[in-house]
């Protein structure tokens, strides 16, 4: 008897384990599905609608690398129209000093710069709103006097920046615009420094000069005067002069110079220091009573004033030679009386490889 309910349980036993090992089986015989395999859990409604919502979030968020200003909307750099708010910038200039440098950023900057240096010599100012970036003329004439709402716009005299520092922060194309050269009616006297920076793809006629009740285009190049000052670190790529003078301006001399049209002073020093010029020309058509050109600068008078370090690749004069002045040594061309081209122009070179590498 005793040997058969030993059996018997042990018979139990042996089912006991059967039952269990196919309770765990399961109905998927025994494989793990991919969700459990992860110890991941299967997702309430409500956890679904969160992580849809989530997803949708995610796409239409701007990413991270877009910008997350705008230069002014507008159509475009121009500044023949120098009034309508949209093609220059002030904030630079009312959030700036001298003393620490004026910061340049975009092309809007740099025409700003342009306008409130030759607003000195025509005694125009700017009227700005408070974005400190609008210039408002809405009937187009110059004179924001008569204005509706004038006495709600704050005014900038122009400034030639005398002896305060002026900050390149950024490189600037401008597009294959025609540019308004810094120091057209009045010279800058600032200390500008590109920082290595690069001005690109612009073009000079001096037909901008008309708005100003200026002489015709009598001084071309990314700066036109110079009275007392320096431009250093600054490149220009892609700059194109064109020397075309109607017959009612050609009593006026003409200078040009890619980075200076002029070193004015004969009293003050006037250097151009470490600047690059790349892939330019000037092409002369007709000129003035004088016509006197080089590739940093077309004259420099005073004898303490200089062009050193200086590096121009690929740089073309194009036109009748007999009709204009171009030294030998090509960086500049009048030079102050008494010295001689390596007096002033240092250790600069017409690359035959380009720099740039």
């Amino acid at each position: 008897m005793k040997k058969l309910i030993a059996i018997l349980l042990s018979l139990c036993m042996v089912m006991g384990i059967l039952l269990l090992a196919s309770c765990n089986k399961g109905g998927n015989g025994g494989e793990t599905t991919g969700t459990e395999a992860a110890g991941t859990q299967a997702q309430t409604p409500a956890e679904s609608d969160k992580a849809t919502d989530a997803a949708t979030d995610a796409a239409t968020k701007p990413s991270e690398t877009e910008p997350s200003e705008t230069e002014p909307a507008g159509t475009g750099f121009d500044v023949t129209t120098p009034y309508d708010g949209i093609h220059m910038a002030f904030d630079w200039y009312l959030s700036g000093n001298g003393t620490d440098g004026y910061s340049i950023k975009t092309a809007y900057d740099l025409a700003g710069l342009a306008y409130l240096t030759n607003l000195v010599a025509n005694g125009k100012s700017v009227y700005y709103d408070d974005a400190g970036i609008s210039i408002v003329d809405t009937d187009g004439d110059g004179d924001l006097t008569d204005e509706e709402g004038y006495n709600e716009f704050n005014v900038i005299k122009g400034n030639n920046f005398n002896g305060n520092k002026v900050l390149l922060d950024a490189d600037i194309d401008l597009n294959g615009q025609e540019w308004l050269p810094i120091g057209m009616s009045a010279s800058f006297n600032g200390n500008f420094d590109g920082q290595g920076h690069t001005v690109k793809n612009f073009k000079v006629t001096g037909s901008k000069a008309a708005h100003l009740g200026v002489q015709y285009g009598s001084f071309y190049g990314l700066f036109s005067v110079i009275n007392s000052g320096s431009v250093t670190r600054v490149t220009v790529e892609n700059e194109e002069i064109i020397i075309d003078v109607p017959e009612t301006h050609q009593q006026s001399p003409v200078f040009a110079g890619f980075i200076v049209g002029a070193f004015a002073s004969n009293d003050v020093t006037v250097t151009a220091t470490d600047c690059r010029v790349y892939d330019s020309k000037i092409t002369f058509v007709k000129g003035g009573s004088v016509n006197t050109l080089g590739y940093i600068t077309s004259r420099i008078y005073n004898a303490t004033s200089s062009v050193e370090n200086c590096t121009v690749y690929n740089v073309t004069v194009e036109g009748d030679k007999t009709q204009f002045s171009l030294s030998d040594g090509k960086m500049a061309t009048i030079l102050p009386s008494g010295k001689n081209y390596e007096d002033v122009v240092k250790n600069c070179e017409e690359a035959a490889r380009d720099p740039r590498g």
